[in-house]
């Protein structure tokens, strides 16, 4: 989303807030990257089931390429997933290792702390984070998927980023229903 200068603010703005007061919500012309709905309020992304993702791993050789990573730091040991949580948790009392979070994303019943790994991982990471750990095999997209349900942990931006790789079929659906939701004004989060 690009910024908007204070000319383009002053004359193109009033008629962006007139279209939204009028029950507009469909993504504008007057400010093209800027997405304005119902009540001035972007409706939410939800994270698809984790059946909708394809239970995919990368190729060894493709990641060996791409990342550089040797596979003994893959899945418990994956170097991303190491360096993300040393920033992320670093005023934590006691730190989450990888392997902590390796556990934590797969924990059926997640306890109080592995919960707060998994939201600090979704809330933190970036794309590039995200895609490496899977990258690197700590997880797969439905593993993650599933951390993210069990533990809530709800982020548009993650959200997105994950059901872009769902398969087709469920993309292509989520789409539609979410459109049609939004259309009809009856966006539920």
């Amino acid at each position: 989303m690009g910024t908007v200068g204070l000319h383009q603010a002053k004359t193109r703005l009033p008629r962006l807030l007139e279209r939204v007061r009028r029950g507009g919500g469909m993504a504008n012309e007057d400010m093209p990257g800027i997405r304005i709905h119902r009540g001035g309020v972007a409706a939410p992304c939800r994270l698809l089931p984790p059946e909708a993702f394809p239970d995919t791993r990368p190729d060894p050789v493709e990641r060996e390429r791409v990342d550089g990573i040797p596979l003994h730091e893959t899945g418990a040991n994956s170097r991303s997933v190491r360096a993300r949580l040393a920033s992320i948790c670093a005023g934590w009392p006691t730190p989450p290792d990888v392997q902590e979070f390796y556990a934590a994303v797969r924990a059926p019943r997640p306890t109080v702390r592995q919960c707060a790994i998994v939201r600090a991982w979704a809330r933190e990471a970036t794309s590039g984070d995200i895609v490496r750990g899977w990258l690197e095999e700590a997880y797969t997209w439905p593993i993650l998927a599933a951390a993210l349900h069990r533990t809530e942990a709800r982020h548009n931006r993650l959200s997105e980023l994950l059901n872009g790789f769902a398969k087709a079929e469920w993309a292509s659906a989520a789409s539609v229903a979410r459109t049609n939701a939004m259309e009809q004004g009856r966006w539920k989060h």
